[in-house]
């Protein structure tokens, strides 16, 4: 026997008819043709914008690691002005305190050949 009714998956799975809305196959196909194209469109548009964010991200950390050489070269710059700056000031103690104990041995040695 052939029945020449049409009939849907959902009708021939469950043995009877369900109450539900039918298409036909080319406006099915349509429509969801369309919904990829829109999903498409979504997609690309979102790789877009993830695309032009990674760009500017990118750009911000050459700048970030541009400043970071920049800060890293003024403090050791500081660094040897200061390191330069405490050497001088022990060398200039340092030979303050040496002619102070030359000194006090000097008068020492006069008081020990009185």
């Amino acid at each position: 026997m052939i029945d020449h009714k049409p009939i849907c998956v959902l009708c021939k799975l469950k043995g009877s008819h369900e109450k539900h809305g039918t298409i036909l196959i080319d406006q099915a196909y349509t429509e969801a043709k369309a919904l990829c194209l829109d999903i498409e469109n979504n997609v690309d548009q979102k790789k877009k914008y993830l695309k032009q964010n990674l760009a500017k991200l990118n750009e911000s950390v050459k700048i970030l690691e541009t400043h970071a050489k920049e800060q890293e070269a003024a403090i050791l710059d500081a660094y040897k002005k200061a390191l330069k700056q405490l050497t001088a000031d022990f060398d200039q103690r340092f030979n303050l305190l040496q002619s102070d104990i030359v000194e006090i041995s000097r008068q020492i040695f006069e008081i020990d050949h009185m």
